[in-house]
């Protein structure tokens, strides 16, 4: 697993296959113990965050030679360790496609909290829970403009 700030572009060869997943802002939280924070920008095996049903899954995948059957796999995998209940990193996703479609982008910490009725301090606590980072989210990196 990686979970990481930046797009990442991988170029395929040859034959086989390769499944990946990316989930919404904040949608990765709710299947992991630790804070979004502390897997930022780092690989981590399934097997450390899952145990080892995570090798069984993995397994499972790669015994497949049916792509359906290996998304049915990764769907059932997620879907059994899924909330029932809607999850602070839900209401991320939706403050962050908020501010991403307004017009203009929202960029500023202030105007995500209003809208999502919290102070600063709070709002970016909850991002580096549950999206791995807090204030540089809406703060473009020095020397580039967004």
């Amino acid at each position: 697993m990686e979970v990481q700030r930046r797009n990442d572009q991988r170029e395929l060869r040859g034959s086989g296959w390769a499944l990946g997943a990316l989930f919404r802002s904040g949608g990765f939280r709710p299947f992991v113990t630790a804070p979004m924070s502390e897997l930022l920008d780092q690989r981590v095996p399934m097997a450390q965050l899952f145990g080892q049903d995570a090798v069984e899954f993995a397994r499972r995948i790669v015994d497949s030679n049916d792509d359906e059957e290996r998304l049915t796999v990764f769907g059932t995998f997620f879907a059994a360790r899924a909330p029932t209940e809607r999850t602070v990193g839900e209401d991320i996703s939706d403050l962050v496609e908020w501010a991403a479609f307004s017009n203009p982008p929202v960029t500023s910490v202030t105007e995500l909290a209003l809208h999502g009725g919290v102070s600063q301090r709070t709002m970016q606590r909850s991002f580096v829970d549950h999206v791995g980072i807090g204030r540089q989210l809406l703060t473009p990196p020095r020397g580039r403009r967004s």
